[in-house]
């Protein structure tokens, strides 16, 4: 915990979505969030290779400045909170495309402040400059980026990040050799609500494409809400839900959804 102590708070010197340095400390789970867990609630999470590590209350991660902190981050949190509050209350709602398009950018946020908790000399962040500068500016989206929503029967608070190298099979050639795709997935239980952020780098011949990698089988349609990318009116809860009472609906299996390839072992 001490180790990681130490990278969640001095690792960044610039903040992540702009040149001005990284001067404010910003809490990884929202304050607003933090309030609405129960006392003496514990955190769990994993960093890459590093698993259930358990943090008692707040982390604070030192990768922001003082102006997005209290600025547009501030202004996405407050924009969020009534949507994001009532599935965390484990309340059903729908969900237009503004709303999905604003849980997304909340949830990118989300991904981005864990993406830079990792970072290591042999690691650098995932999310380019140009894609956290876009996301500050006007909430736009990664390109090959899906959102996904889940409903957990275990309320908690709990994350987990891993880079992957997934492996897409390409229908258009006869040979059946996979093609590596590098990627990153985020993992987040707030909760009653399970949120999945995944991002793909996919070869040049595969531009056009939004997600071509299938993930493993499981039941996905009935566990899952997507709104990145974003379309029409969706409902929440989906009819199933996560549970640690049955192994086929274990929230550690959307983590693990699409592990299709082999984890990087730097990340």
């Amino acid at each position: 915990w001490h180790t990681f102590q130490f990278w969640l708070i001095f690792v960044m010197k610039t903040c992540i979505f702009c040149e001005l340095p990284a001067g404010s400390r910003e809490h990884l789970w929202p304050e607003w969030v933090l309030k609405r867990m129960p006392s003496g609630f514990v955190v769990q999470g994993d960093i890459g290779p590093n698993k259930n590590l358990n943090f008692k209350g707040d982390i604070v991660v030192k990768a922001v400045c003082q102006s997005c902190n209290n600025g547009w981050m501030h202004k996405l949190e407050d924009e969020s909170i009534p949507v994001i509050e009532t599935m965390l209350f484990d309340r059903s709602c729908f969900l237009n495309a503004d709303q999905q398009r604003l849980v997304s950018s909340w949830a990118l946020k989300m991904a981005m402040l864990v993406d830079s908790a990792t970072v290591a000399p042999e690691r650098p962040i995932f999310y380019s400059r140009s894609e956290r500068a876009s996301l500050r500016e006007s909430r736009e989206i990664p390109a090959r980026t899906s959102v996904l929503l889940g409903r957990c029967l275990e309320p908690g608070l709990t994350f987990s990040s891993s880079g992957i190298n997934f492996e897409m099979r390409d229908a258009r050639r006869e040979s059946s050799a996979f093609e590596p795709c590098e990627g990153a997935i985020f993992t987040f239980r707030i909760g009653s609500l399970a949120i999945q952020v995944v991002t793909m780098r996919l070869p040049a011949e595969y531009s056009a494409e939004t997600m071509p990698a299938t993930p493993v089988a499981g039941a996905w349609d009935d566990l899952l809400v997507g709104v990145w990318p974003q379309g029409r009116t969706v409902y929440w809860p989906p009819p199933l839900a996560f549970t640690k009472h049955v192994r086929m609906l274990e929230l550690d299996n959307l983590r693990k959804r699409w592990r299709l390839g082999s984890e990087k072992k730097i990340f």
